[in-house]
């Protein structure tokens, strides 16, 4: 049986999900709409699936080049995307990271094991019934808050400014602390009266001298 089938299987075999069960969604492309997804909504969704253990891929809408269609929230597909699915503008790209609570339970199924932790790339295509709108990308906080967003980037800027600054300090400290310790590390030449063992070798050789002189 495909994997489409599956996801589309009235009864998806899942383990009983607790309240307590986290299903982590992270929002990579957010626009805005007049009416998002709900349920009942039959949904147009391209997906691609990965194993969190080990990142393999076992199934994507895009390498066949078609949407999967199927109502939302009706219990058509697993319960991590009738859960994280909702509230979804077409346009719009999702990162489910679902647990087998909600996703194929103890069972596991087909190329997907037993208490498997599944991560879906997903991007709404459209929802049936509802009007396409002109795409319009939701904005950061540096568009929804210019003044705010330009104090921000002025601190962040600063800060590096000031660390960089700091790194060079540093670094020439550690330089010059370097050319000190070779300084004192380098033998100094021993001036005349400053070495004992020699000027008392050549007392001896002038006293020799003097001696071999007198018995001449």
């Amino acid at each position: 049986m495909q994997l489409p089938a599956l996801l589309l299987s009235l009864l998806p075999l899942l383990a009983s999900a607790a309240d307590n069960t986290e299903l982590l969604i992270k929002r990579t492309l957010t626009h805005k709409c007049a009416r998002p997804t709900k349920t009942g909504d039959t949904v147009n969704m391209h997906y691609r699936g990965t194993l969190q253990a080990d990142g393999k891929e076992f199934d994507a809408s895009y390498k066949r080049g078609t949407p999967l269609s199927f109502q939302l929230g009706a219990g058509r597909v697993i319960k991590g995307w009738d859960l994280g699915l909702l509230d979804m503008c077409p346009g719009d790209k999702r990162t489910l990271t679902i647990p087998p609570e909600l996703g194929y339970g103890a069972r596991g199924m087909g190329p997907i094991p037993a208490s498997a932790t599944l991560v879906f790339e997903t991007e709404l295509v459209s929802i049936n019934g509802v009007d396409k709108e002109p795409l319009v990308i939701v904005p950061d906080e540096a568009d929804l808050h210019p003044d705010a967003a330009g104090e921000k980037m002025a601190e962040k800027i600063n800060e590096a400014v000031k660390e960089e600054a700091k790194e060079e300090a540093e670094q020439k400290k550690e330089g010059e602390g370097a050319e000190t310790t070779a300084a004192k590390a380098e033998p100094a030449e021993p001036t005349e009266g400053q070495n004992p063992q020699e000027d008392l070798e050549k007392e001896k050789e002038k006293e020799e001298g003097e001696k071999t002189k007198d018995e001449l």
